[in-house]
């Protein structure tokens, strides 16, 4: 696994985390819904009421995004790890930036004040700082 990929996972798992989050939500106000309008009847199978559909429907969700946010912790502490062994400050700041709190290019360029063409040299040699730093700790062969 590279470095890239390694860190873009962080970004992934926390939108799954933020879709199940919303899913739970719609799931919620069907729930509510359902007890408040007694013709309501979701599509499941079985003898099961309305709420009780969605209730399970929601402990399931719970399940998983409880896998997903230890997921996501336990990458992002790896990640931070390896990131403050990097000793460049521009690097360790643009992965940080980029990959812990998920900003956007031009947030990256905003706050570091430098030009597109610099940030994106400077994330190359960030990528293969976090790599070496990576390979000497085993993070990337162990995932």
């Amino acid at each position: 696994m590279t470095a890239k990929e390694y860190l873009s996972e962080i970004t992934r798992i926390d939108r799954r985390i933020d879709r199940r989050l919303t899913l739970r939500q719609e799931y919620w106000d069907k729930a509510t819904k359902a007890t408040s309008c007694p013709s309501f009847t979701p599509k499941a199978k079985g003898n099961h009421s309305p709420i009780e559909y969605f209730v399970a429907k929601i402990i399931d969700l719970e399940k998983e995004i409880d896998r997903e946010v230890d997921a996501l912790v336990d990458r992002r502490r790896a990640a931070q790890r390896v990131i403050e062994s990097i000793p460049d400050h521009r690097y360790r700041d643009i992965l940080e930036l980029r990959y812990l709190h998920g900003a956007k290019w031009e947030i990256v360029m905003e706050d570091m004040h430098y030009e597109r063409s610099r940030i994106y040299e400077l994330h190359g040699l960030a990528l293969k700082a976090f790599q070496k730093k990576a390979d000497e700790t085993g993070l990337l062969t162990v995932v």
